[in-house]
């Protein structure tokens, strides 16, 4: 009896394989999921929402039939909501060909932004991260236009507003005015909720638009539409609204403050914290030694924990810059259209620069018309210069107004000219020495004329584009400075419009402001994708933004496009913070030197880095908090084009390359873009050794360009 029922059971088993085997190559009617389902117990009493592919009218009586609810049909889908423990009544149904339950973990939809910083491996938590970061834990600060704490982005899952802390500047001094700023109002997390819920409007609105959009970058978490997550979504918010229309001066004091206040609050919070800020002023000495820069130097240096980003700017192209290297001898001028120009020099290189102010008629034919006296800066010293310039024949061409400044081993000469007709105004300067100028009005080199039609020309030193980088805390050495670039070209606006652009993703950013600093280091330091951003729009604005300017507002109507270096900080600002959460406890030197020198290389920014456009490179988020070694991923030994032996090294090590026809150029630089040392590398020659170079530990980098303008650049680390 026991044989006989084991030859029956292997039978039935051979019969249900043999079944199985011939069932093998047919379309698979089940999806995982559901199969998963129908083995578990807590399932089977549970109506579960299913799509159902066959004969509709068959699929809608077997639903109904087995208890479950026929919802609507498509074509040959239909969607239905089902009794787990009835599937199995569908198996066998020929008339049924596929069920499938999308019961994968819905991702909210990312603008193209976390991809293109590599910021979606970070929120992922993909191997070797050993789990996903979103910037819980650590607060992330916003000096700028305010912020829309409405927006549902700024909310977590339960409508509590993550906005920890709001300062508004512009608010009259009132009870809740914060000490010892004494100025503006304070609003704290209870203030923002209690709002939220009803209670009585405070005022401290976000009235540009900037700031929301900049704080959805960096910490937007999505939840208004399921689109446009940000860097760092889960991060506690404190937003600074500053005053723009405040003189250069008074702003620079205000963010000052603002950068003490977040870190303050950060600290009452007990969380390490990443400031972002997305603002600045162009004019200045562009060297990062002002006292507001040396005051937020300190504040970002006095503990571990802490960070501060800032946008570079976006007047890349713009004829902002000025620069006579070797004023020596003959005179030399350029033109300004009659406007605000400032000058900025080195003490020790300046002394003996004499300078005039002049005028050239410029049409019907260009014609000199005549200069003020020249004078030295010792004579504009702390004299506030009234100069009044007349023509051959008596008549006044117009009213210079200049006044001259020390201000620690720099002058500063500034003028501000009130013309009585158009001309284009000359700074002339001649003698010994060096200076770099400012203006939003200097001529337009495309529209200099030729020595052939004005012989002066050949005196003449054209605008350039350099140096046009904000100055002040932008130029700071402990400050991550921002350039960007193209994000997207293309997306679909809230009427359904696809909107496009004449750009190239992943290009650099046209409007991307190019360093350096006026004392020779690179800036930006990296750069991050910013033109066609898409983030938080104000809510109250949604409306009007769809009447209006319905191609700006993106599909969802809850976020809008814009772009610059303002949006490019933020992803930088946000990946710090992400950084930190990992890190805690980081210095801000450790933090900046793994976004900085951790930044990608691709086809756009070329090889030769760093440099004045690019910085060092893309930044990328997921290297950044896995860290990345000295010799790059563009670096392996295999590639014998350029590499050093030992590295990381000590006192020595030698550098290699592949030999060269021609002569070629040796520079090293340090971490900020610093010359180390620049040498010939004659012809033929196959490698160089380096000894006692290097006087600080650190990262420096290396590169060999040959006479036909081939660069290739590489680390060295120095330990």
């Amino acid at each position: 009896m026991k044989n006989k029922l084991f030859l029956l059971f292997c039978l039935c088993v051979s019969i249900s394989y043999s079944q199985q085997s011939s069932d093998r190559y047919k379309p698979t009617k089940l999806s995982f999921d559901l199969v998963l389902k129908m083995q578990k117990s807590e399932f089977q009493n549970r109506d579960i929402a299913v799509l159902i592919k066959g004969d509709i009218n068959h699929i809608r009586e077997r639903v109904e039939g087995n208890g479950g609810h026929f919802k609507f049909f498509a074509g040959d889908i239909a969607s239905v909501s089902i009794p787990v423990s009835a599937l199995q009544n569908f198996l066998s149904d020929d008339k049924i060909i596929r069920i499938e339950q999308g019961s994968k973990k819905l991702e909210k939809l990312n603008d193209r932004m976390l991809i293109n910083n590599n910021v979606t491996n970070v929120h992922n938590g993909l191997s070797p991260l050993p789990q996903g970061y979103d910037g819980s834990g650590v607060v992330l600060g916003f000096i700028d236009t305010g912020i829309d704490y409405t927006h549902p982005d700024f909310r977590d899952s339960l409508g509590n507003s993550r906005v920890k802390f709001i300062w508004d500047h512009l608010l009259p001094n009132a009870a809740n005015t914060p000490q010892p700023y004494n100025y503006g109002q304070e609003f704290t997390e209870t203030d923002i909720n209690a709002e939220l819920q009803g209670g009585t409007a405070t005022g401290h609105y976000d009235t540009d638009g900037h700031g929301t959009h900049v704080t959805g970058i960096g910490a937007g978490n999505g939840l208004a539409t399921g689109n446009y997550v940000g860097v760092a979504p889960k991060a506690d918010i404190i937003s600074v609204k500053v005053d723009l229309n405040a003189n250069d001066d008074v702003f620079l004091s205000a963010v000052a403050d603002a950068v003490e206040y977040i870190y303050t609050k950060a600290d009452l919070l007990g969380e390490p914290c990443s400031i972002n800020i997305s603002l600045g002023t162009y004019f200045g000495s562009h060297d990062g030694k002002d006292l507001s820069t040396q005051l937020i130097n300190n504040l970002i240096t006095a503990q571990n924990g802490r960070s501060l980003t800032c946008a570079a700017g976006n007047i890349g192209g713009f004829p902002f810059h000025v620069q006579s290297t070797s004023v020596v001898g003959d005179t030399t001028f350029t033109w300004n259209a009659g406007d605000y120009f400032e000058v900025w020099a080195d003490t020790a290189n300046f002394n003996q620069v004499h300078f005039s102010i002049g005028a050239d008629q410029t049409t019907p034919v260009y014609n000199f018309r005549g200069e003020t006296p020249y004078h030295t800066i010792a004579q504009h010293l702390n004299v506030l210069r009234y100069d009044t310039l007349y023509n051959g024949a008596g008549n006044r061409l117009g009213i210079i107004l200049s006044y001259g400044e020390r201000v620690g081993t720099s002058y500063i000469l500034q003028f501000q000219i009130a013309e009585d007709s158009a001309y284009n105004w000359r700074f002339s300067t001649t003698g010994n020495g060096s200076y770099d100028a400012s203006s939003w009005a200097w001529i337009a080199p495309s529209t200099i004329p030729s020595d052939t039609i004005y012989p002066a020309m050949t005196k003449y030193v054209l605008a350039d584009f350099n140096q046009g980088i904000c100055s002040a805390f932008q130029c700071s050495d402990k400050v991550i400075t921002v350039g960007q670039y193209v994000n997207r070209n293309n997306y679909v606006d809230v009427l359904g419009n696809t909107q496009t652009f004449p750009t190239i993703e992943g290009a650099l950013a046209s409007s991307s402001s190019w360093g350096p600093t006026r004392d020779g280091r690179i800036k930006p330091d990296v750069t991050a994708t910013g033109e066609i951003t898409l983030s938080c729009i104000i809510v109250s604005r949604i409306p009007s933004a769809i009447q209006f300017i319905p191609y700006k507002v993106a599909q969802d109507s809850f976020h809008i496009r814009d772009g610059g270096t303002s949006s490019a900080s933020p992803v930088v600002a946000g990946i710090a913070a992400l950084y930190l959460q990992r890190y805690p406890t980081a210095s801000s030197q450790n933090v900046r030197d793994h976004i900085v020198l951790c930044a990608k290389r691709d086809t756009f920014t070329g090889s030769f880095l760093p440099n004045n456009s690019w910085g060092n490179g893309k930044v990328d988020a997921f290297t950044t908090l896995i860290g990345c070694t000295a010799v790059g991923i563009d670096e392996k030994k295999t590639e014998t084009d350029l590499y050093c032996y030992p590295n990381p090294f000590n006192h020595s090590t030698t550098i290699y390359f592949d030999e060269r026809k021609q002569d070629a150029v040796l520079q090293i630089t340090d971490a900020i873009g610093r010359n180390v040392k620049r040498l010939i590398i004659p012809a033929n020659t196959k490698s160089y050794y380096l000894q006692n170079l290097f006087s600080n530990k650190g990262i420096y980098y290396y590169s060999i360009q040959s006479k036909d303008g081939a660069v290739v650049c590489r680390k060295m680390v120095v330990i």
